[in-house]
């Protein structure tokens, strides 16, 4: 299957880093409520992540980190939930400490499943109940404790929101009705279960997975009926004993699993890969695997993905080609009835001119063309445009949608289809979701998620010069496309070196020299992010037809200050937080000079990039400044 350089993939781009998660209306709030107490959610309406922090209580040894217990809100749809999650001190919880679709860091959640608007209430009663009510004051959840001498509610130092009796003993607590996640002293106990997010999967029922405990190990199912175990984890033991009942924590290290039995108790470790530096938590997702996350205490403290805990290969996931499709070898496929009934209607389809190619399971929705010139008012509104196609925004029922159209010059439909399947099975939280695809006659047509925030080009090319990004928000992107990158080089080049691209597509301004002359390897996606990051640096991009960029192209105008040891130069003038972060801009400066070698040989590997950015490795010292002729070959 071909893929294309960054040009192509820079759709994925978006903004993530740009986003953060809010607060207002409370500043520094306590860790403690007494009864008689009503909050009122009056969030507004906006199109980013924003938390009203009820409760807090700074993590301990966690720098910055604070767990909070609250309102937040999910973008555009203009609903809230109740939890609790985590948030950086920025002074006034200005930051999530972790952006994605879905709250990262959202370690518990009271509602997820009915979802509260505004002016909807959160209520401490009298007699000791905590009660969440739309703004109609019809119910949404409780806690079912009144009369059971509540005398407060706490926010504890590991992120347990806990209702206690007058002996400051729990009546009822958080950790005791876990949803997608487990926190380091809570324990997953015999009868409880994870569930993913609905909202993480557009609102599939969230019991489609679950993550159990039974009396002799750790289980995980699939299916909404008659769920079958795709993993087990069990604990050999004796006799068994219901008391005390098993369960699973975690530990550092490890996940403990804790199995009584009539003459001791066993405890199996299921190791971890490395010791915790700070805090952790697991979290059983929407593909139906668990996976660890580890706080980052750095300046850009942030939520980091450590390791999936189950052992799969690609599968090893339950339902990955859908209910009944087969899959072998990382490839999907129809049982062999449903092969024949298909190619008789694929042989009719041809009649018509259509594709002889049914929708397999496991593929992304298929749209007709009809419906997305419809989602998009005929095509109306143009996001954007590159090598490849235009973009288009669109409406499907309450989702907004990106439409990427094709040109008549893309790919047969063979590898249409091998593409599709490749790019629906991305995750990754800095790239851009593909809902589904249309292959109609002459139409090739991709619908991907919208990004609210538009493109990366909207933030970085400034026209006002009062609303410019921070160093540190410029830094965060920079980061996050690296780290997308990485993982589409991992994920899809280093397993199949047929995917390596041969054609000569792309946005002007952006393709490597080797375009003209060589081999195509995935060093030129390196060489194409060199150039975005050099834009992202200096507020301008590389081609810049505008009186603003004075007819000079970008990379010229780097390769004479570079020449002339006046990198400072190649600053944004416009931000002055760049300037007192200078000698930080100039290291990640020379490490785009190091992705624009014209040698592709030389220019690093994108793992060694992420490396760069992490301060874990240096930038090569011996540069060439000549980023243009691939002849040119530095000794």
């Amino acid at each position: 299957m071909a893929m294309a350089p960054v040009s192509f993939l820079l759709i994925f781009f978006l903004t993530t880093a740009g986003l953060t998660l809010q607060t207002c209306c409370f500043d520094s709030p306590g860790h403690s409520a007494n009864l008689s107490t009503i909050w009122t959610c009056t969030s507004p309406t906006t199109d980013v992540l924003v938390a009203n922090p009820l409760l807090s209580r700074p993590v301990p040894d966690n720098h910055n980190l604070h767990f909070a217990a609250g309102f937040y809100n999910y973008p555009l749809v203009n609903t809230y939930i109740f939890g609790v999650y985590t948030v950086t001190d920025a002074g006034e919880f200005a930051d999530m400490t972790s952006w994605r679709p879905e709250p990262v860091a959202d370690v518990w959640s009271a509602n997820r499943d009915q979802l509260i608007r505004q002016n909807s209430t959160l209520s401490f009663t009298a007699e000791g109940d905590l009660v969440l009510q739309h703004p109609d004051g019809s119910l949404v959840w409780s806690t079912n404790t009144s009369g059971q001498s509540v005398a407060g509610m706490t926010l504890t130092e590991s992120g347990n929101l806990v209702l206690y009796n007058h002996n400051n003993l729990p009546v009822w607590q958080s950790f005791d009705h876990p949803t997608d996640s487990l926190l380091p002293g809570q324990r997953l106990v015999q009868g409880m279960r994870l569930k993913p997010n609905a909202l993480a999967v557009n609102l599939i029922a969230s019991d489609l997975y679950y993550l159990t405990v039974h009396s002799d190990g750790l289980y995980a199912f699939a299916g909404s009926s008659n769920s079958q175990p795709y993993y087990e984890f069990t604990v050999s033991t004796g006799n068994k004993s219901q008391n005390p009942p098993a369960y699973l924590t975690l530990a550092n290290r490890s996940l403990d699993i804790f199995v009584p039995s009539s003459s001791s108790a066993n405890l199996e470790h299921l190791s971890l890969q490395s010791p915790a530096l700070s805090l952790q938590y697991i979290r059983f997702e929407s593909d139906g695997q668990l996976r660890l996350y580890e706080w980052q205490a750095d300046q850009n403290g942030r939520w980091l993905y450590v390791q999936d805990v189950f052992p799969f290969q690609y599968c090893d996931y339950p339902t990955v080609c859908g209910e009944y499709g087969i899959c072998l070898n990382g490839l999907c496929s129809c049982p062999t009835a449903t092969e024949s009934h298909l190619s008789k209607y694929g042989r009719q389809q041809d009649k018509d001119g259509e594709d002889e190619f049914a929708e397999l399971p496991g593929m992304p929705t298929r749209f007709s063309f009809q419906m997305l010139k419809l989602a998009t008012k005929d095509f109306s509104n143009k996001l954007g445009e590159g090598g490849f196609g235009s973009v288009f925004s669109g409406q499907l029922g309450e989702e907004k949608i990106a439409v990427k159209c094709l040109d008549q010059a893309s790919q047969g439909k063979r590898e249409f289809f091998a593409e599709v399947e490749t790019i629906g099975r991305i995750h990754h939280i800095n790239l851009v979701r593909l809902i589904g695809f249309c292959l109609e006659k002459s139409h090739r047509l991709l619908v991907y998620e919208f990004m609210p925030k538009g493109s990366l080009d909207q933030w970085i090319y400034y026209k006002d010069s009062n609303d410019t990004l921070d160093w540190r928000t410029r830094r965060n992107i920079i980061t996050d496309i690296a780290r997308a990158l990485a993982y589409l080089h991992e994920e899809l080049i280093h397993r199949d070196q047929s995917h390596v691209t041969t054609r000569m597509r792309g946005t002007p301004g952006y393709l490597s020299p080797e375009w003209l002359t060589s081999h195509i390897t995935e060093k030129v996606d390196v060489y194409s992010y060199g150039v975005v990051m050099i834009e992202i640096i200096n507020g301008r991009p590389n081609l810049d037809h505008s009186n603003l960029g004075g007819g000079i192209q970008l990379l010229k105008l780097l390769q004479e200050k570079a020449q002339n040891s006046h990198l400072e130069d190649m600053i944004d003038r416009k931000c002055n937080d760049m300037s007192l972060h200078q000698q930080d801009v100039i290291k990640i400066m020379k490490l785009a000079m190091w992705c624009l070698q014209s040698d592709c040989n030389r220019r690093p590997s994108m793992s060694l990039v992420m490396k760069v950015l992490e301060g874990e490795s240096d930038v090569e010292a011996n540069l060439n400044y000549n980023f243009f002729d691939c002849r040119q070959r530095s000794s």
